[in-house]
């Protein structure tokens, strides 16, 4: 999914006033965690070869970090941002429980899939 997918598909099920670059914002907060928590983490991490790099705000192609079938977590992250910048807390409530049960599902699909880092002098 590209950040400019994700735009639209929020856009499209919840319209909203904020600007391209909120959500841009936002986005860039969502993969920034998921590559410091989920990505970094793993045994199979590689720094040198690591390009993430924040959007920028007139960005509409990059691909953004999380994959199918766990790519909902970005107009769940999105809505629950917007809820919660309306002040809509009953809502940004319910939008928060339903990302993170897509977040969980997605981290531990990482986990499984991607050994996590030892700690340094740790064996099996």
């Amino acid at each position: 999914m590209t950040t400019q997918e994700a735009i639209n598909i929020v856009d499209n099920m919840k319209p909203n006033a904020y600007t391209y670059e909120d959500k841009i914002r936002w986005l860039n907060e969502l993969d920034g965690r998921v590559h410091e928590e989920v990505i970094k983490k793993a045994e199979d991490y590689d720094a040198e070869s690591d390009t993430w790099e924040k959007y920028q705000d007139d960005d509409t192609e990059s691909e953004l970090l999380i994959t199918d079938p766990y790519t909902n977590a970005y107009p769940e992250w999105l809505t629950l941002k917007i809820d919660y910048a309306n002040g809509d807390i009953s809502r940004y409530n319910n939008s928060v429980a339903v990302f993170n049960m897509t977040y969980t599902d997605y981290q531990n699909w990482y986990r499984r899939n991607h050994m996590p880092a030892r700690p340094w002098g740790w064996r099996l």
